[in-house]
């Protein structure tokens, strides 16, 4: 029995040695392996970082950013307009910066502006429409066929008419003349589609008008009735790509248009063209540009730009009655009785490279435009291209833009200038060497934002206007040349979703004697073609409870002037023309008072109910010379969104 205890003991003291024997072999085998384990570790660490680092690409802010057309109702009450703000203000580099053109518009007839813009809503479809007094009629419409993240394709209408109008203007006392009638309608079809490689925009668009000529000396000899048409297409490609590891974006763009009266001035009617040589007008516009990133803060691009047109507009010969200086007006009036030449074609290319920094604090866009031209002016021309951000506190901005370039008064661009006068005139192209602004952004604090400026521009052939004082013509355009200098304020206010206040100042005082002997320039910003130097609009809207919206704004356009020609020529009861020395002065017009109300129901977050009121005061001014605007208009209407 004892034998056999002591016999155990030792198998189990020998178990037990060899067991520490075991742990000791594996600590040691574990305490060796662990050190290749951590090195092999490593090394495929070190062979993955290798790896991805292979294929590591450097890509920049992209310069081209599809904008998704998710909007709100279109609303064509007199409503505040939302400014941009953000806190680290960051200007809008486009890739087709143009200059701050003279204005081809004057103040609104009212109750509504041309060509209005169009919206979506946040649905796929909205409808608005709307009547009042003077038998004031418009509405819009619009539904998005397809609405995909990547894919949009929708269409839109819209229709501005009135059809009892009242002339106010003092100049008139014909019945007949003081009537105004007009039916503006516009439809347009608009697609988007993302791709890997980019984005595929297009777009149509046809727009039809037609008016009565109810202004002064223009019902005396020309037919009542005109007719405007414009349609055009439109396609853009943007897409990006990685050259040398470094992001390459660029863009691709055509545009072609049509423009047409259906009828000119009755002095080039004749039998085989009843309706005259009316004015007509074939656009083609073709533009590419690249930006190659070189490292995240900074690019290098360039830009083209192709213009072709071709027209029949008469091209009026320089005016030639007794006045010393006038080589710098072109286009000023014609005589009935000189026979003008046609347009035809003509081109202007544009060529603009730059280069683009964005910093810690600081962003700029150096470049400049070369714009050349053929049978169109000067063939060779400069202008800058610059912007320039300076972050001077949190959410305060010193801001510096130069630019300038060529923009080409096409009958389309400006049919908003030229529907009451006579549209078979050819308006020069105007050309800016400088259009130079700097101002400060401030904000937005607590909903307040505020942006002070001052500018100076330099204008070549400047559309402006005349009025023409004879039985046998009738208000013109006419290009001038013009430098001067602008003031100016933006100022916005929102508390909650309570209160918002948005309101708009400028100041650019006018040459009270544009034509004087000796100048060679203006003395003017053109603020419009009504003259004026002081333009103010300011709106106000308070929501006091969730589902109704009020609005109060007033327009101004004050010290309005145009520049009034006598010719030298008249009649006397007999018939007989009398030739007199032609004279210039200027005519004053009367200022624009605008005040204006609003007021919307939404009685279900899809339907609601408007009206609004224009010319409270019931103020009584002229558009230009013999076209007055409607006094006081009250109109009311649904919309819907779905």
């Amino acid at each position: 029995m004892g034998e056999s205890i002591n016999k155990q003991k030792e198998n189990n003291e020998k178990m037990t040695c060899d067991m520490k024997l075991t742990s000791i072999t594996m600590l040691l085998c574990l305490a060796l392996a662990t050190p290749a384990a951590m090195a092999q570790n490593g090394n495929n660490s070190n062979n993955d970082k290798d790896k991805n680092e292979l294929y590591q690409v450097v890509i920049g802010d992209k310069d081209f950013v599809p904008v998704k057309r998710n909007t709100v109702m279109k609303n064509v009450l007199p409503e505040v307009k939302k400014p941009q703000t953000k806190n680290a203000v960051t200007p809008d580099y486009s890739l087709h910066a143009v200059p701050t053109v003279v204005p081809n518009k004057v103040p609104t007839m009212l109750p509504y502006g041309y060509r209005t813009g169009h919206n979506f809503s946040a649905q796929r479809g909205y409808l608005m429409l709307g009547a009042g007094s003077q038998l004031n009629v418009n509405g819009s419409a619009g539904y998005r066929f397809i609405d995909e993240e990547d894919f949009n394709l929708g269409a839109w209408v819209q229709h501005n008419s009135t059809w009892k109008g009242k002339n106010s203007t003092p100049e008139l006392l014909q019945p007949d003349l003081q009537e105004q009638h007009f039916n503006d309608n516009v439809l347009g079809l608009d697609l988007s589609k993302d791709f890997k490689e980019g984005t595929l925009t297009a777009g149509a668009r046809f727009h039809y008008d037609s008016f009565n000529y109810y202004g002064a000396p223009l019902s005396t000899w020309r037919d009542e009735k005109q007719g405007f048409v414009d349609a055009s297409l439109a396609s853009t490609w943007n897409g990006k790509t990685v050259v040398a590891n470094r992001e390459l974006s660029y863009n691709l763009g055509l545009n072609l248009g049509y423009a047409a009266y259906n009828k000119s001035d009755d002095y080039f009617a004749s039998a085989t063209a009843p309706n005259g040589d009316m004015a007509k007008e074939f656009t083609l516009k073709f533009n590419a540009g690249a930006g190659y990133q070189l490292n995240a803060a900074s690019r290098v691009g360039l830009d083209l730009t192709a213009r072709m047109v071709n027209n029949n507009r008469e091209l009026a010969p320089p005016f030639h009655f007794e006045y010393g200086n006038l080589y710098k007006i072109r286009t000023l009036v014609y005589n009935r009785w000189i026979a003008s030449s046609n347009r035809s074609t003509y081109g202007v290319f544009d060529i603009s490279p730059y280069y683009r920094y964005e910093g810690e604090g600081f962003r700029t866009l150096l470049g400049l435009n070369a714009t050349f031209s053929a049978s169109d002016g000067a063939s060779a021309l400069l202008s800058p291209r610059v912007k320039i951000d300076v972050d001077m506190a949190s959410g305060t901005t010193l801001y510096l833009n130069a630019l300038g370039g060529k923009t080409l008064n096409t009958l389309a661009a400006i049919h908003e200038a030229t529907r009451y006068v006579n549209p078979s005139r050819y308006v020069y192209n105007t050309f800016s060497p400088l259009d130079l602004e700097a101002g400060l952004r401030m904000g937005p604090w607590r909903g307040f934002s505020l942006k002070v400026y001052a500018g100076y521009g330099i204008f070549r052939n400047a559309v402006s206007h005349i009025a023409i004082y004879n039985d046998y013509s009738f208000a013109h355009l006419f290009n001038l040349k013009a430098r001067g200098i602008k003031v100016g304020a933006h100022l916005n206010y929102q508390y909650r979703s309570l209160v918002e206040l948005d309101a708009d100042f400028v100041y650019a005082p006018q040459d009270k004697s544009p034509l004087d002997e000796g100048k060679n320039y203006a003395k003017s910003y053109l603020l419009g073609l009504d003259g004026a130097s002081t333009v103010m609009d300011i709106d106000l809207r308070v929501t006091p409870i969730k589902k109704l919206t009020l609005g109060l704004g007033v327009e101004y356009r004050g010290n309005r002037r145009v520049v009034r020609y006598m010719p030298g020529f008249s009649t006397d009861n007999d018939g007989v023309i009398i030739y007199t020395p032609a004279s210039y002065d200027t005519y004053s017009l009367k200022d624009v008072i605008n005040l204006k109300a609003r007021a919307q129901y939404s009685i279900t977050p899809r339907f609601a109910v408007w009206a609004q009121a224009s010319n409270l005061l019931g103020k009584q001014w002229d558009v230009l010379p013999g076209m007055g605007a409607q006094k006081l208009g009250i109109m009311g209407g649904i919309s819907v969104n779905f």
